[in-house]
């Protein structure tokens, strides 16, 4: 019996099977069809597939193949000698190190054949239906997401399948948003079989909805779209809603998180009355974090019956329209409380039902008004007031005034330290030699240091042009998080220079522990955008959304960079999908607030007839010339008829150079010949890519000769 196992960050597989492969391909057994195990150089992606495939799915696949083998081989077309199918499962393979791949070679009669077979391919994801249940129990005791991509229809109470670890469930794949719901009909119950996330997606009820932690961690991320309540009552229990049948385990804690939505209310141990009148008495501690959306109700503690144990609440956004119970309600009660308020709105504070110590750090957000209730039941045999003779109450408070009716409530009340905001702490010099006073830089780098936001590379060095590590990245991010808020960061001892960095931004909320598997790798502008708002998001007390769902890029739809750009953290684009539209859209929306660079070649003119600052493109390169004289005419001197015919005069060449038809040249290719044309060496594209065959270099030479355009280098510039 052949039997394989693996774990990994992403995915955990018990893999075991009694086939017998048909080859291995590098010490991997191969159970597909293929017709050959060949060198993994040999196997050549097609320069033009649209798919793209991000480092977590590519650690992912890999994980699969290494656990159950090659299940599919990597398809290759004997006509262009491209992969056509398979391009992830080859991404794959190179980061697991492997040296061989199984492939599949196939026939296409032309070129249009083929194409199309890639795409199809491609959107088999997008076509697909989807069974939650089944997806969750095949998930198992791995790490999963579920990708939601329609309208998803519960037609009765759902439980998931016990799962060991997080599954997330969302109409966002991580590079597209999905229009993908959750419809769950009316009055139906959701019960957690593991901790789950939902993010990124819609709700749809009828009446009431409930979902059910059973004790599970319970997270509703960003971007949910709901029904505000009055519209419907959404319930969130964070342990169990009785009606259920025993065995319960009373030693648990959980935590509920919530990021974005609209809700009735949050339970944080209990809801129902137990069988048979059955009292239960909890142990552990059970969190509820909010930091964005609405709620109407907040029960720390078990409601309809039952007792709690420990509760936390930590409140950084979001609104509690109504009231936050912290024991419990009516006479059920808990025996301690931790409140940390530091953003969002709480219109009334009860502090009610706790029989031991309350604490409540209050240093940002409104609380309106404040009480201390205790509930008897109605023969008088249980009254909380008399459980709750050595309760204990003390309030620390920075940055808010409370009343003195609130501050009455306390037994121990003490005024911390307001936390200081960004303020100049050095003085910069011109240390850094590689910043010169006139690079437009300049003034962020002084500023930077001069706050102690960022340090040099060296005494004398700032390294302006090199890349940036997620490691510096975070620790530019430590640094900015405790400039404003006066923490610390204690660095002694740490065996990677970084990892007090690292333990501070997983402690301050600004990232998740192993968010990033390594911390040498250059971060992605994307993953530094989206660090930054989650800065921002945590020192402002806000919960990034973006004005009606708005999405400003073509390049991601990710909501945090979409964000940054409505609050002005980043403001240069670059526009890669080329429709000038979207720079009329963002002019209009942004009319001082955005550098917009064009990004293409095929629709210049209507783009700085829209308002584009400049021209970022592969053309600019070639014929700058030719292009600061069309920018001119359309933005300076707004000669729509002059611009017009010298873009006639450039139409022939462009339509040749952009061309995406497998029978003309990749546009690299034409690019680095015209250099050469003018005498700039600048060698050939990489492969796939390669030089023009000669009768494409007579195409491009009698281009260049009706465009006016000598081929010799004194005309790169004429």
């Amino acid at each position: 019996m052949a039997k394989k196992k693996t774990k990994n960050t992403f995915i955990g597989i018990d893999y075991e099977t009694a086939a017998t492969p048909k080859a291995q391909a590098d010490g991997v057994p191969v159970f597909c069809s293929h017709d050959a195990i060949i060198g993994i150089e040999k196997a050549i992606p097609n320069p033009k597939n649209p798919n793209q495939h991000d480092d977590k799915q590519v650690e992912l696949l890999g994980s699969i193949i290494e656990a159950t083998g090659w299940r599919q081989p990597i398809t290759i077309s004997k006509r262009s000698g491209f992969i056509v199918k398979g391009h992830g499962r080859l991404m794959a393979a190179i980061k697991k190190g492997w040296k061989e791949v199984p492939v599949d070679y196939q026939e296409y009669s032309n070129d249009a054949e083929e194409w199309a077979d890639l795409i199809a391919d491609n959107r088999l994801a997008e076509l697909s239906t989807l069974d939650t249940g089944r997806l969750i129990d095949l998930i198992g005791d791995m790490d999963g997401t579920i990708v939601i991509i329609n309208d998803y229809e519960f037609d009765a109470n759902f439980t998931e399948p016990e799962h060991a670890n997080k599954i997330v469930i969302t109409s966002y794949d991580g590079e597209k948003y999905y229009n993908g719901s959750l419809d769950f009909g009316k009055s139906k119950r959701f019960y957690l079989g593991g901790d789950t996330m939902f993010e990124n997606t819609k709700f749809v009820y009828e009446t009431s909805m409930l979902f059910v932690g059973n004790f599970h961690n319970m997270h509703f991320g960003k971007g949910l779209e709901m029904p505000e309540y009055g519209s419907g009552s959404l319930y969130v229990v964070s342990g169990y809603q009785f009606g259920m049948s025993d065995p319960v385990d009373t030693q648990v804690s959980a935590t509920l998180t919530v990021e974005s939505g609209h809700y009735y209310c949050f339970v944080g141990y209990t809801r129902g009355t137990p069988a048979g009148g059955t009292q239960y008495t909890f142990g552990g501690t059970q969190t509820i974090n909010l930091s964005g959306g609405t709620v109407q109700r907040v029960y720390g503690g078990p409601t309809q019956a039952n007792t709690g144990d420990g509760i936390v609440f930590n409140m950084t956004g979001g609104e509690v329209r109504d009231s936050v119970f912290v024991g419990g309600d009516q006479f059920y009660y808990s025996n301690n409380a931790e409140l940390n308020i530091s953003g969002g709105k709480i219109n009334r504070l009860c502090l009610q039902n706790v029989i031991g110590s309350t604490v409540l750090n209050w240093t940002g957000g409104e609380i309106a008004a404040m009480e201390k209730i205790y509930g008897v039941n109605k023969d008088g045999t249980v009254d909380v007031s008399k459980l709750a003779g050595n309760a204990t109450y003390t309030l620390t408070h920075a940055n808010v005034t409370p009343t003195a009716e609130m501050l009455a409530l306390f037994d121990k009340t003490e005024a911390g330290t307001a936390a200081p905001k960004f303020t100049a702490s050095r003085t910069y010099a011109d240390a850094f030699t590689d910043v010169p006073a006139n690079a437009w830089f300049y003034t962020y780098v002084k500023t930077a240091y001069e706050y102690a936001l960022a340090n040099g590379t060296g005494k004398a060095s700032f390294s302006p042009d090199t890349t940036f590590t997620v490691a510096q990245a975070l620790t530019a991010a430590a640094n900015i998080h405790k400039a404003y808020t006066g923490k610390t960061i204690d660095t002694a001892g740490a065996a990677n220079w970084f990892d007090p960095y690292v333990s501070y931004c997983v402690a301050n909320g600004i990232i998740t522990a192993n968010q990033f598997a390594d911390y040498n790798k250059n971060i992605t502008r994307g993953e530094m955008c989206k660090m930054a708002v989650e800065v921002y998001e945590n020192l402002m007390n806000v919960e990034a959304s973006c004005a009606s769902g708005a999405r400003y890029f073509t390049d991601t739809q990710e909501m945090e960079i979409n964000f940054a750009f409505e609050q002005g953290i980043i403001n240069g684009v670059k526009l890669a999908d080329g429709r000038a539209s979207y720079i009329q859209g963002m002019k209009h929306y942004c009319p001082d607030g955005i550098t917009a660079l064009y990004g293409h070649d095929y629709e210049p003119l209507p783009a700085f007839f829209a308002g584009a600052d400049g021209w970022l493109s592969g053309l600019p390169g070639i014929f700058p010339k030719f292009c600061v004289d069309l920018f001119n005419l359309c933005t300076v001197q707004q000669d729509a008829p002059a611009a017009r015919k010298l873009w006639d005069k450039m139409q022939d060449f462009i339509d040749y150079f952009i061309t995406y038809s497998n029978n003309d040249p990749h546009w690299h290719e034409v690019f680095k010949y015209v250099l050469k044309c003018f005498g700039f060496d600048a060698g050939l594209p990489r492969m796939p890519l390669g030089d023009l065959l000669p009768e494409e270099k007579k195409k491009v030479d009698a281009l260049l000769a009706d465009m006016d355009v000598t081929i010799k280098a004194t005309n790169l510039i004429k």
